[in-house]
């Protein structure tokens, strides 16, 4: 009887490696499996393409700017050597904004300039702060107007009030720039 006993409990022990065998078997092919499969979830492949085509549209539009640059160079020195000389500039810009508010009909005070000076490219730059009022349509007007100058102007900020004794009477501050060649260039 116990030789009995011992050979079961034999073939149990061999029957239990031989399953942890199989099992550790199983595993290793399920293992070789996964490392030889592609590893990226599709989510994140086509985060990754997406992030590629950004970056070759990235390359493609630098190589374009690179490419248009002589032109963007004479673009530029022509808008620099199209601007008013700065022996005029004070006459023209304060004719030009009187016209301008004529015609749009609205009225323009308190314009005072600030020059600043760019040395590197023989510009100078005009601050200007006015007050224009008039009715909203005829404020549009002007701004339209500066617009359309054949002077350059950057309208900067705009700071709307109404005119306490006349209704329907808009009060607006202006900050602008512009810029013109600095003298001797």
């Amino acid at each position: 009887m116990m030789n009995q006993n011992f050979t079961f409990k034999r073939r149990v022990i061999i029957g239990g490696v031989t399953l942890l065998l199989l099992a550790d078997v199983a595993l290793g092919v399920y293992r070789w499996r996964l490392s030889t499969a592609p590893s990226t979830p599709p989510q994140l492949l086509a985060k990754e393409k997406l992030k590629l085509q950004m970056q070759e549209a990235d390359i493609a539009y630098a190589e374009k700017i690179a490419t248009n640059f002589p032109k963007t160079v004479k673009d530029c020195d022509k808008f620099e050597h199209g601007l008013p000389s700065s022996a005029s500039i004070s006459s023209t810009i304060s004719a030009e904004l009187g016209d301008i508010s004529k015609k749009s009909g609205v009225q323009l005070t308190g314009i005072t300039f600030k020059d600043k000076e760019h040395a590197a490219y023989s510009v100078t730059e005009r601050e200007m702060d006015a007050s224009v009022s008039g009715q909203y349509e005829n404020v549009v007007k002007f701004l339209n107007g500066l617009q359309k100058s054949p002077n350059f102007y950057v309208v900067d900020s705009l700071e709307l009030g109404t005119e306490s004794n006349t209704p329907n009477q808009l009060r607006v501050g202006l900050h602008m720039r512009t810029f013109f060649r600095t003298a001797g260039s």
